[in-house]
């Protein structure tokens, strides 16, 4: 197992949240007219509000934890 800082590792799990978003969006997107007000589009629209306050609030993050280890300034 290869050792990923925590910056690195919160700088990942953004970028695969925002992959997720993503993929979500075109997914919704793509539902033809007839499902776009169904059970399936309704909770694909919360994930997607959910996914990008997570995303908003991670990359926000960058950069601005402490490092540690004395790294912090």
């Amino acid at each position: 197992m290869s050792y990923k800082s925590r910056p690195t590792r919160l700088a990942d799990v953004t970028a695969d949240i925002l992959d997720l978003l993503n993929e979500y969006q075109e997914w919704l997107d793509g539902m033809p007219e007839n499902l776009q007000e169904s059970a399936t589009a309704r909770k694909l629209d919360e994930a997607i509000n959910t996914l990008d306050n997570a995303y908003s609030e991670l990359d926000g993050l960058q950069g601005e934890l402490p490092q540690g280890f004395g790294n912090d300034g």
